[in-house]
């Protein structure tokens, strides 16, 4: 499939493979292809100078008993060589009035302490800057140090696989 892609290239191109392609194919799912080609998107979808792939596989690709070339093929798919990607999210919700207290004083006493300069101190952008990350900073150790939280993988789906049936 990759090397059909590279001689098909228009003349407008100005370059012999697009990254996108590679998404699409790799040796493993060649060796169980019987036929692939291109096809336009309409553009009452959207614009673009990518065309759909679309390949007929052999039926015992996706047999159980070779599951070993299905898990080959997958695991040379990008988004299956992405790092973790983890947020933290704050559980405000869950805050309780002597959390909400503790936070509070804990907010106060910090930043009289951390912003202690008069506001003729800071006289231009650069200690403006420095200011302004210093209060992020701030503000981020009190959240993570006082308020709940939960991590979040991104690059989990919410979508629950449907069953491939064949």
């Amino acid at each position: 499939m990759i090397k059909y892609h590279q001689e098909s290239l228009n003349n407008n191109s100005t370059h012999n493979t697009n990254r996108i392609d590679y998404h699409f194919g790799n040796i493993y799912l060649l060796e169980q292809s019987i036929h692939s080609y291109t096809q336009s998107i309409p553009h009452s979808f959207f614009n673009t100078d990518h065309n759909i792939v679309i390949t007929l596989l052999e039926k015992s690709f996706f047999d159980s008993r070779n599951i070993h070339l299905f898990d080959k093929f997958m695991n040379v798919l990008p988004f299956n060589k992405r790092k973790k990607e983890v947020k933290k999210s704050f559980k405000y919700d869950q805050m309780t009035k002597e959390l909400w207290s503790s936070y509070t004083n804990r907010s106060r006493s910090t930043f009289k302490k951390r912003f202690s300069k008069e506001p003729q101190e800071i006289n231009n952008k650069t200690s403006l800057n420095r200011q302004w990350d210093l209060f992020e900073k701030t503000l981020i150790e009190l959240k993570e140090d006082i308020i709940l939280q939960k991590t979040i993988n991104l690059n989990t789906s919410s979508n629950i696989d449907l069953p491939l049936e064949l």
